[in-house]
Parts: C-alpha cells; sequence; structure tokens
C-alpha cells in the first residue's frame, strides 16, 4: 500500500480530532467532567491513550475545546438576517433559525446542556459559556431598543428566560410530543407583532471545530 500523502494525512487527523470532541462531549456529558478520564476518553475514541495527547495537552484543554466546538455552531446564530432589515424581522428570523438548530441538533444539544449543568463553575469552559450567554443578551437587549421598546434589557431578560426554558423543555422533553411548530410561532407572534410575513431561517455552514 502507497504511503498516504500530506492531505491525506491532514484530512484524516482532522477526522480523528472531529471524533475525539464528540467523544468527549458525549462522556463529559453522561459521566460528568470529573467522572470522565483520559483513558476512557481515548478507549471511546478508539485511540491510545498517547495518541490522546498528540490532540490535546489535558482533559481541561479537551473539555474547552469541547465546548467550543458547540459555540461555533451556535455563533452561526448572530450571522443571520441583514442589518437593513427591521429589527422584528431579524428577531423573527433569530428565533426561527434558533430553534431550527436545535431541532436538527437535537442530541448534540441535549449532551451539551448536561455538560453545561456540570461544569466546575471556574473553569475556563464555563467562563466561555457565560461570554456566549451575554453577547447572546446583548444582542437581544439591541433588537429590542431598535424596535422602540423603551426598556431593551427587561424584554431581552424576559425573553431570554422564556427561550432557555422552552428549549430545555424540547431538549430533555422533546420529540414528537413537543409542540414545536405552535411554540415557534407563538413567540414570534408575542415579540415581533410588527412582523407580517414569515421569515425563513438563514444559516451558514457551521464552523470547524477549533
Amino acid at each position: 500500500m502507497a504511503p498516504m500523502s500530506k492531505q491525506q494525512l491532514e484530512v484524516m487527523r482532522r477526522e480523528r480530532r472531529l471524533n475525539i470532541l464528540r467523544t468527549a462531549l458525549r462522556l463529559f456529558a453522561r459521566r460528568g467532567y470529573q467522572g470522565t478520564s483520559i483513558s476512557a476518553l481515548a478507549a471511546a475514541a478508539g485511540i491510545s491513550k498517547g495518541l490522546m495527547y498528540n490532540y490535546f495537552k489535558s482533559k481541561e484543554e479537551l473539555l474547552e475545546h469541547t465546548t467550543q466546538m458547540v459555540l461555533n455552531d451556535l455563533s452561526a446564530l448572530f450571522e443571520v438576517g441583514d442589518e437593513g432589515e427591521l429589527p422584528a424581522l431579524r428577531l423573527e428570523r433569530f428565533i426561527r433559525s434558533g430553534f431550527s438548530m436545535l431541532q436538527h441538533r437535537h442530541r448534540e444539544y441535549r449532551l451539551f446542556l448536561l455538560l453545561s449543568l456540570q461544569l466546575p463553575r471556574r473553569s475556563r469552559a464555563a467562563r466561555m459559556i457565560d461570554q456566549f450567554w451575554m453577547r447572546l443578551f446583548d444582542h437581544a437587549n439591541g433588537l429590542f431598543l431598535q424596535m422602540g421598546y423603551p426598556d431593551g434589557q427587561r424584554m431581552a431578560y424576559a425573553y431570554g428566560a422564556m427561550m432557555d426554558g422552552l428549549a430545555f423543555q424540547y431538549v430533555l422533553f422533546g420529540g414528537d410530543r413537543f409542540p414545536f411548530g405552535e411554540t415557534v410561532e407563538a413567540i414570534i407572534a408575542q415579540y415581533c407583532g410588527g412582523t407580517t410575513k414569515p421569515a425563513a431561517p438563514v444559516m451558514r455552514k457551521p464552523n470547524n471545530p477549533c
């Protein structure tokens, strides 16, 4: 068998790295960060413990990159819509795209939610998630202010709490039992009353994992 080219080796390395990250997300979510060893991660990923350290220097670094992998995908939400659009339409696109992503990546985000709830609060991964949610809050606050609400922060907090609760219910108890379409339309009717035409979700291709 002929030796692999440099390009083939790079493709194999990227695929193996992605497999490690997905395996880490699954195991961290199910066993907890503290309860998951590097040895267990390597075994589940089908590689040796020594090879694992060729990709990530420590379990903490692996946790950070696993967290960033999911946040990279979620960050696509901030690129939804056109800056020249009415803010109510931009918010509608934001809502539709968020729930579309949640619906089509149900298993991954369920694992991510479980992981988020058990992260060490002083870990860098926990801070990364906190920073993401603050960015999400600031985005919503800006849209509500542009829509003419005098207190964008209050609206953003109420909107964020409702979206978090609904996402939590869908991720943990969703599937066919969850009235997905009706829920999305009810949220849009409540917060985007100024829109008259459904805005199709606009999603870009997710980033490659870091």
